[in-house]
């Protein structure tokens, strides 16, 4: 999944405003359950793609995911 949102968040930044610790974000991203974007060692996340993915998860609903 490519990444089209400008606004992409750091996984400390992105895991303060879901209100998840970095340590889990990290762990979802490792196990592409959500969509993100590495770049060398940092994790990037655009908030709408992890709101949309978390919102059909809930909903019981696949999410297409990838790096």
């Amino acid at each position: 999944m490519r990444n089209t949102d400008a606004n992409l968040l750091p996984l400390k930044s992105a895991a303060r405003v879901l209100g998840v610790k970095p340590a889990s974000l990290q762990s979802e991203a490792d196990a592409s359950r959500v969509p993100f974007t590495k770049v060398g060692d940092e994790y990037l996340f655009s908030l709408a793609a992890l709101e949309e993915t978390l919102l059909a998860r809930a909903q019981g609903k696949a999410v297409a995911r990838g790096r």
